[in-house]
This record gives structure tokens, sequence and C-alpha cells, in this order.
């Protein structure tokens, strides 16, 4: 399994947005939630001066590797 992570921050809306592709086996594919995986990168990154963190948009792709 890997993962490829990229980050973009559009200045007008000021919202980071991320893409998480995770490549797993097949039989490894099952037991992935990607709305788990959406909901853990919410709470990444550094916060604001008032606490709280910047809106993310977040992408997850899971794609099987070919053997």
């Amino acid at each position: 399994m890997w993962f490829e992570a990229t980050q973009t921050v559009d200045p007008e809306k000021k919202r980071a947005r991320i893409e998480l592709t995770v490549h797993v086996a097949a039989a490894a594919a099952v037991g992935i939630d990607p709305e788990d995986v959406k909901g853990r990168l919410s709470n990444v990154g550094k916060k604001r001066k008032d606490g709280t963190r910047p809106d993310k948009k977040v992408t997850v792709r899971l794609l099987e590797m070919k053997q």
C-alpha cells in the first residue's frame, strides 16, 4: 500500500484542497472506508490564532494495485 497526497490552496476561496490517492491490494481495499479517511484529514494542519482550522475539501480515491 502507498499513498499520494497533493494539496492546493485557492487564494480567492482561502480553502485548502487535498487529493489523497491510496494504492492498495484488492483484498485490502474491502476494509477501507473513504469517508473515514476524509474525517481523519479534517484535523490536519495548523490552527489559526482563534484556535480553529481552515476548511479543507478532501477527495479520497482508492485504487487497486495490479499484481
